[in-house]
């Protein structure tokens, strides 16, 4: 404990040999005083708890960081990585003995990251003395280590002491969520579909919590310190790295403070009460969304979501119900994001493509964050929470554009649940139908007004039917349906916007081709396969050579789908065929020729007689 002491002096009296020594070795003073300060606490801290807790306060000041206009120089940044690491291992071996000197020590160490991330914001310009010239700024090395120093502390006083943390979580989630922290080569855009189990929750919930007014339900409910938290630490996540995206600049961040971002915001998602967590994530969401939508802004709303989910991974089956209306208030904020994006970008849709890649990432994250809540609930709370959805979505006055920047969304929730309810999820699909009809047809969505939405809306449309379709084993692809879809399905093979050969070629063979043989399967009916293989048979006589080979590629894949039950219909399709094989477009002769194979291999004879 003496020891302890004596290294803390040494922290301390290295300030007072300005005059006897240069800044360069009063500054490696410090550092060797704080190194062997680390040392002892690692041996003897939980022995000696109060003598290594007397020279707290001479600590703290080696976190101490100059202000501005004074330069952060390497100096600066290696003694306070220094101090950040002796801190974190007394946290560590001290646990709630530190709880008396916990508020001057976290205001510290808060003080100090945040000066860590905003040596960032000089690097982009945001910063500069009070003269407003620009600060030198550190080296790239030594950021790094200041920064991984500062998330790698602020982990271990969330894992030691997470009931204390309530007032600090705007903070914390303000560094942990810092827009130079999304790794693009990461996973967390597609932790969501990690929803396991096939079906809803089993235990029954009273009506009365899906009220908006019921616990759980206010999210700006003030936090208070809660002391029942989970244990344990994660695991880091997030490795690699290259440039992350900052307000309209790029700034290299290193792998190691990515990887440290990513285990301090598993850390606060997986140990902070949820109750707790939840509303700091939603205000802090809140207030960047409505100072305006960025790169940056995107790619912070990405973390904030990512630590909401791990939060919600720890909420039980018998809670969830608890915080539904409250999580799926959030989600709704950050599904708007694409409309509020298109709201700013007046129509620029060059403006929206340099976000799109950040705004795909947030909605699947909040779309597989969603099947994370719903797969912990019943039928019964579901389903009137997937009827505000769907109204959310199809009934916004502000326009084609606000009603298509939703739909987006939608579909790509409703793709992602039904991969993962499977046939539970089917009969939903009635309250979609009209809505699907209409984003194919184009005859009430107005697509066209958006070019920069259109494609991914009849995608994901697309996708989302073919999911359907295929989950069907309650007979929901009744005669009406099937005829309400397949004229919209059909003209598909028609639309051509934008497109080129390869990527119409790509888009038939991938999508629309599977999702009609899909349909063809669910319906098993050689009524209604007749009516598509007109409907096909139409499209071979198109003036595009293109549309004549998607049609060929449908008929194809219901061929494979339905094999010898659709060579019944051979018939009427063989005039056609022989039409195509002397069609005066080669790729056209190609694909039926191929036609022709699969044709064959089921019928077992040669077609060439019949032709």
């Amino acid at each position: 404990g003496g020891g302890g002491g004596g290294a803390l002096g040494g922290v301390a009296d290295a300030d007072d040999a300005e005059g006897r020594v240069s800044a360069v070795d009063r500054a490696t003073t410090r550092q060797e005083a704080t190194i062997a300060l680390t040392a002892l606490v690692a041996h003897f801290g939980s022995l000696y708890p109060d003598e290594f807790l007397t020279g707290l306060h001479a600590l703290r000041t080696t976190l101490a960081l100059p202000a501005s206009p004074s330069p952060l120089v390497a100096e600066h940044a290696n003694v306070a990585a220094t101090g950040l690491a002796c801190l974190g291992t007394l946290c560590a071996n001290l646990g709630l003995s530190l709880v008396p000197h916990f508020r001057p020590t976290m205001d510290a160490l808060l003080a100090c990251a945040e000066g860590a991330f905003a040596t960032l914001n000089q690097e982009e310009g945001k910063g500069g003395g009070d003269d407003g010239a620009m600060l030198p700024v550190l080296p790239a090395a030594d950021r790094a280590v200041l920064q991984a120093a500062s998330l790698r502390t602020l982990s271990v006083v969330v894992r030691e002491l997470a009931g204390f943390v309530s007032a600090d979580l705007p903070s914390i989630l303000a560094i942990a969520c810092h827009p130079t922290l999304v790794d693009e080569s990461d996973g967390s855009s597609e932790r969501g579909e990690r929803g396991d189990g096939d079906g809803f929750a089993d235990t029954d919930v009273d009506e009365e919590q899906g009220d908006e007014t019921g616990d759980g339900g206010d999210l700006e409910e003030d936090s208070a310190d809660d002391d029942d938290n989970g244990d344990g630490e994660g695991e880091s996540e997030g490795e690699g790295a290259t440039q992350r995206s900052g307000s309209g600049s790029s700034v290299a961040v290193a792998p190691e403070v990515v990887q440290q971002g990513c285990q301090l915001r598993q850390s606060v998602g997986e140990l902070v009460a949820f109750r707790l967590l939840l509303p700091a994530v939603y205000k802090r969401s809140a207030e960047l969304v409505a100072a305006g939508l960025s790169n940056a802004t995107a790619g912070s709303l990405v973390l904030l979501l990512d630590a909401a989910s791990r939060g919600l991974e720890q909420v039980s089956t018998k809670e969830a119900p608890t915080h539904h209306v409250a999580v799926f208030k959030y989600l709704l904020l950050l599904l708007d994001v694409r409309r509020l994006a298109c709201v700013q970008a007046e129509g620029d849709a060059a403006s929206l493509a340099s976000m799109s890649a950040k705004l795909n990432r947030l909605e699947s994250l909040a779309a597989s964050t969603f099947v994370q809540l719903v797969l912990k609930l019943s039928d019964g709370t579901f389903r009137p929470l997937f009827l505000k959805l769907v109204d959310w979505a199809t009934t916004t006055a502000d326009g084609s554009v606000a009603l298509c920047a939703r739909l987006v969304p939608l579909f790509r929730v409703v793709s992602l649940l039904a991969d993962n309810l499977k046939s539970l999820f089917v009969p939903y699909f009635s309250l979609l139908l009209k809505t699907c009809c209409d984003v194919l047809s184009d005859s009430a969505t107005r697509l066209a007004d958006t070019p920069y939405l259109a494609p991914m809306a009849m995608a994901l449309t697309i996708d989302s039917l073919t999911k359907c379709f295929a989950n069907d084993d309650v007979g929901f692809v009744t005669r009406p349906r099937f005829e309400a879809l397949l004229k919209p399905l059909s003209a598909q093979l028609e639309r051509r916007e934008g497109e080129g050969a390869p990527l119409y070629r790509r888009r038939i063979d991938t999508s629309l081709a599977p999702c009609l043989a899909q349909l063809a399967v669910a319906v098993s009916s050689e009524a209604l396969w007749k009516l598509l293989n007109q409907e096909m048979i139409i499209h071979t006589r198109d003036s595009d050579a293109s549309v004549r080979i998607g049609a060929l590629v449908v008929l194809e894949h219901c061929y494979h789908r339905l094999g010898d039950e659709f060579v019944n219909l051979l018939p009427e399709t063989i005039p056609t065929i022989a039409e195509l094989l002397e069609d005066e477009q080669v790729e056209v002769e190609r694909q039926c020729q191929q036609l022709v194979k699969v044709i064959e291999s089921h019928l077992g004879e040669s077609l060439q007689k019949y032709l």
